[in-house]
């Protein structure tokens, strides 16, 4: 709990408030992270304090699959319900347990305006399934969280098969599948 804390504090201190920096800039066209995101900048935010109880409640209030975990405006980690499950419930933890206690790696954050191809490069250097995105900051001087995933992206890219019968059913011409 407390390494994985101190690891975070310490990349942010030194600046590591995203994910690696590519140097490339943008072609037209090119989409953009927030772009890629089905939910939009709406994440569920917990404490580090939150008990795990709470964490799965406001999961379960909000219909979200995951939870930033943020101390003084630092996302510190992700929550998913995955996380619960395996480690919480089949191992017979607490639901009392600290929210903290459950991150196992610092969030990977980027902006909503880098390229998804960015977000997905990270995802997979990372070996995770999903980005903590930052938008632009509220009048109180807190930024906004979201959360783009694996599954968005591949919505977003139409490798769905759900999403892929969809765009065959509302083509009105094979030129429009091209």
């Amino acid at each position: 709990l407390d390494e994985t804390r101190a690891q975070v504090v310490s990349a942010r201190a030194n600046g590591a408030h995203h994910a690696p920096a590519y140097d490339r800039s943008k072609a037209a066209g090119e989409r953009e992270v927030r772009q890629g995101m089905t939910r939009g900048l709406d994440a569920v935010i917990v404490n580090p304090s939150t008990t795990i109880q709470e964490v799965a409640q406001a999961m379960s209030d909000a219909d979200a699959d995951t939870v930033v975990v943020v101390e003084d405006n630092v996302a510190l980690g992700v929550i998913t319900e995955g996380d619960i499950v395996e480690k919480v419930v089949a191992e017979g933890m607490s639901a009392g347990m600290q929210a903290m206690q459950l991150v196992d790696r610092p969030a990977v954050v980027l902006d909503g305006g880098e390229r998804l191809f960015d977000a997905v490069q990270a995802m997979m250097q990372h070996r995770i399934r999903r980005v903590v995105v930052i938008g632009k900051a509220s009048d109180e001087g807190e930024p906004s969280l979201g959360i783009l995933s694996a599954e968005d992206v591949s919505h977003y890219r139409g490798l769905d098969p759900v999403a892929t019968i969809e765009l065959i059913e509302r083509a009105r011409s094979i030129s429009a599948l091209a």
